[in-house]
């Protein structure tokens, strides 16, 4: 092994969520005494691009591979396993760290035949994430995710409720799987909460989220409680600010037309940075109906704004402390929801008199150096495992 272990990071893209900003993080606070972080992606695209540091050697797999336009099922994957082998071998790689099913369902495919430490990190609870992201031959790629998940030297889950997902879905005993919770770059947040503050009215009540525009962040109930709110607790100073993009623009565009919200719920599209938003708003909602560890929750206790979140799987109790530093409410239940956001609109010290002690709980356990040291000696102990 080289004086410093060689790391490959791999990801499908940088295209925005969770997962991709914590990839920034490792890369960024990696000790590069003991490591050398290079990172993988299969295309070169997302906001956070422009954000990996300048010493990380890049490799894209659709700038080195020639994928062409009509192929048979399976094989662009066929492509992908073979030119992870071609990587791990020139660049002498000595661990792999491998986020999201699609990438760990490559490193299972090759990894352990060339005897190569790896990491498979698991971002999100697989009792229903698993349903919504294998769409196609997805009982096929159910068991070889279950295989990959067992032939990694190590696994990682980013939450206590994500770590039994991942024990109940592939069947990988609990005491072999690790957490490694997402972590907050504070002096980053810090930094980019005051740049271009948002325009808000002072005459508003603002309700700030952030997150995908799919089915998993529960969009669809925020917007119905905010015609609630309005008809049935006279909240007509409510404005809801819905920032991401996804596949779901178009019919959310749709509900808010149809429900008359349009001067009430603005959809302003992805932002790399919504923190100067989260710290201008009068709530944080995240109307979610499964994650993994929501860093976007941690970044709204950083950001000191009240907070409301369903408490679904699995992850809002376990960063709200069930409730110690912010409401949690029950996954779709769109009266829950609306009471929630007219309890704190009607009175905002309710809830204000926690931010404090919210941001305190996130310096102290979910700092990003903090963090980085954890996996640090997750990958000297992986590194230095010898595989048969």
């Amino acid at each position: 092994m080289a004086e410093r272990i060689k790391v490959l990071f791999t990801i499908g893209s940088l295209a925005g969520g969770g997962a991709e900003r914590q990839v920034i993080q490792y890369l960024r606070y990696l000790d590069r005494e003991k490591f050398e972080p290079i990172l993988y992606l299969q295309r070169r695209e997302g906001p956070f691009v422009a954000d990996i540091p300048d010493d990380v050697a890049v490799h894209v797999f659709e700038e080195r591979v020639n994928v062409p336009r009509w192929k048979l099922p399976g094989y662009v994957h066929r492509l992908q396993s073979k030119d992870l082998v071609a990587l791990v071998q020139s660049e002498q790689i000595d661990c792999v760290f491998a986020l999201t099913i699609y990438s760990i369902l490559i490193a299972g495919d090759v990894l352990p035949d060339l005897k190569c430490p790896w990491i498979a990190s698991n971002t999100a609870d697989p009792r229903r994430d698993l349903k919504n992201e294998i769409k196609r031959f997805r009982t096929v790629k159910r068991w070889l995710l279950k295989q990959a998940f067992h032939s990694a030297t190590r696994v990682l889950a980013v939450s206590n409720g994500d770590r039994e997902g991942v024990s109940v879905c592939h069947d990988v005993p609990l005491d072999q799987i690790h957490v490694l919770h997402n972590s907050v770059d504070l002096e980053e947040l810090d930094r980019m909460t005051g740049n271009n503050p948002p325009d808000y009215s002072e005459d508003r009540f603002h309700v700030v989220t952030a997150g995908r525009l799919n089915h998993q962040k529960g969009h669809r109930y925020l917007i119905e409680a905010t015609r609630r709110a309005i008809d049935e607790h006279g909240l007509s100073r409510i404005q809801v600010h819905i920032y991401g993009d996804g596949e779901l623009r178009s019919e959310l565009e749709s509900q808010i037309e149809r429900l008359d919200l349009t001067d009430h719920v603005k959809l302003p599209g992805f932002t790399s940075n919504p923190f100067s938003a989260m710290r201008a708003a009068d709530l944080f909602c995240l109307p979610s109906l499964y994650e993994g560890f929501p860093l976007i929750l941690l970044e709204a206790l950083a950001c000191r704004v009240p907070i409301v979140a369903s408490d679904c799987p699995s992850g809002p109790r376990e960063v709200l402390q069930a409730g110690e530093y912010g409401d949690l409410v029950e996954p779709t239940d769109i009266d829950e929801l609306t009471r929630a956001i007219v309890a704190v609109a009607h009175d905002p010290e309710r809830l204000s008199e926690r931010t404090e002690a919210g941001r305190k709980f996130v310096e102290t356990n979910f700092d990003a150096p903090q963090i980085v040291r954890q996996l640090e000696q997750h990958l000297i102990e992986v590194s230095e495992t010898e595989l048969h």
